[in-house]
Parts: structure tokens; sequence; C-alpha cells
């Protein structure tokens, strides 16, 4: 085969001057994410939250637990990793999955371009 292919998710992560990364100075995984609160629990009489996140390329998230409510997660765009508890799974765009209480979760973007996802917390 003479034709070139390379995928786009695939890519490295741009290094190069003004790139994110370069900016930043680091290469470790960083939290450095956008999140957008759609409703808070004084909306909803205390009974969920609901919001989206943009996780940068080579980043994570914090980790966290809730003791007393579950969370929906949807992928939007991206890839990435999810560690729920000891358990640890790829993330594509399509996936959802429920993180049980108290099971501390993180998200990581393993990939290029920008992770993007719906969450929502329902309290028990």
């Amino acid at each position: 085969m003479n034709t070139k292919k390379k995928n786009y998710y695939q890519s490295p992560i741009d290094k190069s001057p003004g790139s994110l990364r370069s900016l930043i100075g680091s290469d470790d995984f960083i939290k450095l994410r956008d999140v957008y609160l759609i409703f808070d629990y004084k909306d909803t009489n205390n009974k969920y939250q609901i919001g989206s996140a943009t996780l940068y390329p080579g980043c994570r998230t914090g980790g966290h637990i809730h003791d007393n409510a579950e969370e929906v997660y949807h992928i939007i765009d991206g890839h990435g990793k999810q560690i729920v508890g000891e358990e640890e799974f790829e993330i594509i765009p399509g996936d959802t999955f429920i993180v049980p209480a108290t099971k501390n979760h993180v998200t990581i973007n393993t990939g290029c371009v920008s992770l993007k996802y719906f969450w929502v917390v329902i309290n028990k």
C-alpha cells in the first residue's frame, strides 16, 4: 500500500511553542477543564445536578467521591480513560456509564482533542 494513513485521534499531543502544553510548562497530567453547571441542586429541590465538562488533551479531573449520590456520564467527543474505584476502562464518544455512590472516580483525557461529556449527579 502506497497510501499514507494516520488516525487523527492517535496523534501525539502538540508541544510546540504556543500550544497549550508549552504554555502550561508540564507534561504531567494536570487538572485543566471547563465545567458548565446546567442545573444545580438549588434548582432541583436537592435531587440532582446536571452539567457538562470539557477536559483538555493530556489533562485529568482531580478525582472525587459522592457519599450519597450516583453520577451518570455520557461521552460526547474525544477519547480517554475512566477510573472508578479499582476499575479502569477506555471511554469513547457514545459511552454512558454510572458511577456508584462512595466510589472515587477520575476522568483522564488520553487523546489529542478535548474530551467532552455530560454528567448527572443523582442524590439517593
